[in-house]
């Protein structure tokens, strides 16, 4: 059960919620797939996939290559907030070149959410260690109840999924001892709220 808690971890990893979120959004919005026709979709997922999952991990590696962190899993405090601020870097990098096109408000609010929740971890880092993972999983529910108020639709199969998903990855994180039920429990807390006030209102930075 710990390998494969381990294997769930991984796949649901926060570092590729964002890739998800939008893959999701994408998928099973219909405003989305009228306004985005899928030959300028395709493009900007791999620009995602690699500024923001990629770079991150390339940059983490270097950083335990060159000693300054112990484990790429950034296990203590320190090295949790050190990468935050990297990942944060290159998401603001590439919220700040989606700004200079024209793409559904909904994209520019996933961004912001995703954002704001970085800060709000790394502020909470040293008292209180909140489970990225849940919070994560939260975001990509939060994002699907604010398409479905903002865009009049419903897709019942994908929230249901994401429902699964998030009892995946806080059974996994509790099997490897990597948070309690508080930490679990706000973390998924704070992902549904953050993303559902910003995707629901299409407000973004």
């Amino acid at each position: 059960m710990q390998k494969l808690a381990g294997i769930v971890s991984v796949i649901l990893h926060p570092v590729f919620i964002i890739v998800y979120i939008f893959g999701v959004a994408v998928t099973v919005d219909p405003y989305i797939q009228f306004v985005m026709p899928m030959d300028r979709v395709r493009p900007m997922i791999l620009i995602l996939m690699i500024n923001t999952v990629l770079l991150p991990i390339a940059a983490i590696l270097y950083l335990k290559h060159k000693g300054i962190v112990n484990s790429i899993y950034l296990s203590s405090v320190s090295e949790r907030r050190t990468g935050i601020i990297i990942v944060f870097a290159f998401y603001m990098i590439t919220y700040i070149l989606w700004r200079q096109l024209t793409l559904p408000h909904s994209f520019l609010s996933i961004f912001s959410a995703v954002l704001l929740s970085l800060v709000i971890v790394y502020i909470l880092a040293p008292r209180f260690n909140i489970s990225m993972h849940t919070l994560a999983i939260g975001g990509l529910i939060g994002t699907l109840l604010g398409l479905f108020k903002v865009h009049a639709f419903i897709d019942m199969y994908a929230l249901t999924g994401a429902l699964l998903l998030f009892g995946l990855s806080a059974t996994a994180r509790l099997l490897l001892h990597a948070h309690n039920a508080r930490e679990i429990n706000w973390g998924a807390f704070v992902g549904i709220l953050l993303f559902y006030l910003f995707i629901g209102s299409n407000y973004y930075f």
